[in-house]
């Protein structure tokens, strides 16, 4: 993740019922809490795989955006239980003559 994620004060992200993260290192530990089973609460440790479809790209020379419907399925007894689609949006910026992203927002799907 740290590879990915731009540098500077305009890197945002915002997760689905979250308040805005705001700098590298807020939202790598946002991402971090994500990717280890959701919400801090949880002490589980499961991973939530996540699928992406409908995904548009636009890219300019040093910025682009996706938006894209991520489908989330966390697991749990009995069975996974399948959580609503996610509308997200994430803009990039070349940085040293690298894509990274500098903002992420997910919201529910409709």
């Amino acid at each position: 993740m740290r590879r990915v994620w731009g540098r500077g004060n305009h890197v945002q992200c915002i997760h689905p019922g979250n308040q805005c993260l705001k700098g590298h290192e807020e939202v790598l530990r946002g991402w971090e809490q994500v990717l280890q089973g959701g919400a801090p609460a949880d002490t589980t440790g499961a991973k939530i795989p996540i699928v992406f479809s409908k995904v548009e790209v636009y890219a300019t020379d040093t910025m682009a955006f996706v938006t894209c419907l991520e489908v989330v399925t966390p697991p749990g007894p009995p069975k996974p239980q399948r959580l609503a689609g996610l509308i997200a949006t994430n803009v990039f910026e070349k940085q040293d003559g690298e894509w990274k992203i500098i903002h992420h927002q997910a919201s529910p799907s409709l």
